[in-house]
This record gives structure tokens, C-alpha cells and sequence, in this order.
């Protein structure tokens, strides 16, 4: 290899690896984590509707208001349907995250709509474990009336409190 294409070779990949981040704003990630959210809504009404209708996806509202009003008459039992449900949509929900993050390189379907990604602070690839654990940490960011998420309008690199936590940021594709 001759030297001037090592050189051309090492200007490219400083190039790169020079190249400043564009962080992603707030209403990018707003719109995509929209979008996340009503793929997962569809998610659960069908596999909600699958679950307890036999298979068929048809609405039944009768069946839907008699669960209610099961449910309201026993305080217990509607406990117990609440807390099931809860489970069941942060389990479906953080394997949404979980492996579209890391399988994904780092985009949600939302993400990859609106062409942002995450990625680590420090580039190397998004893995399983930090990817659960900035999906527990953004329950956290949201406990507090959302201020988590807002903190994004606050910072230059428009990180939020479970960004900060996980050393992560979102950026722009």
C-alpha cells in the first residue's frame, strides 16, 4: 500500500471518528417514542383480545364490562387483575426495548422512523444488560411527574435522567 493511501486512509477514519454527534431534540424523541408506544398498544389489544377471546380478535364489549364489574365488585380480585396486568405490560414492553435496542442497533421501530438511534457514551454496542437497565431507569425518570423526561429541555446534549444513569445517549442516524 503506498503512502498516500495510508494517509488517505487515516484522514477518512479521523473523519469519522472526529465527526461531532447531533443529538437527538426533544420532540424527535417525543414523536418516536409515540409511535413506540402505539405499536405496543396494538400489541396488547391483540394479544389482549387472543388471551381471553378464544383466538378471535372481535370486540366484545359485553364481556369487557362484565369483567369490569367482576372486578369492581371484589376488591381482591381487581387487585389481582391490576397487578397482573402491570406485569404483563412492563414484561411485554421491556422486551420491545430490550431487543430492539441491542438487535436493532439501537433503534425502536419509532426511533427508525424518525431516524435517531442509541448508542453508548463511550460507542461500543448497546448490550442486554444496559439496555434493561435503562429501561428500569426510565421507570424511574417517569415516576417523577415525567421531570425525568423533560430534563432532555435542560442539558445541552438533551439527555434525560435514565440517559445520564446508563451513560447513553440518543442521536441523530
Amino acid at each position: 500500500m503506498s503512502p498516500k493511501s495510508q494517509a488517505s486512509r487515516r484522514s477518512k477514519s479521523k473523519t469519522k471518528s472526529s465527526k461531532k454527534l447531533q443529538y437527538a431534540s426533544f420532540s424527535q424523541r417525543f414523536w418516536a417514542n409515540l409511535i413506540d408506544v402505539l405499536i405496543l398498544t396494538a400489541i396488547a389489544f391483540i394479544g389482549y383480545k387472543v388471551i381471553f377471546s378464544s383466538g378471535s380478535v372481535e370486540i366484545d364489549i359485553n364481556y369487557s364490562i362484565s369483567l369490569i364489574e367482576a372486578t369492581s365488585q371484589h376488591p381482591t380480585l381487581h387487585l389481582l387483575v391490576t397487578f397482573i396486568t402491570a406485569i404483563m405490560a412492563i414484561t411485554y414492553t421491556s422486551l420491545y426495548y430490550l431487543i430492539l435496542w441491542v438487535a436493532g442497533a439501537g433503534q425502536t421501530l419509532g426511533y427508525r422512523m424518525l431516524n435517531i438511534k442509541l448508542i453508548r457514551d463511550d460507542k461500543k454496542p448497546i448490550s442486554y444488560p444496559l439496555a434493561y437497565l435503562r429501561f428500569i431507569a426510565s421507570l424511574f425518570s417517569a415516576f417523577f411527574l415525567m421531570l425525568g423526561f423533560f430534563y432532555i429541555l435542560y442539558n445541552k446534549q438533551n439527555k434525560t435522567w435514565h440517559d445520564y444513569i446508563c451513560h447513553t445517549s440518543v442521536v441523530t442516524d
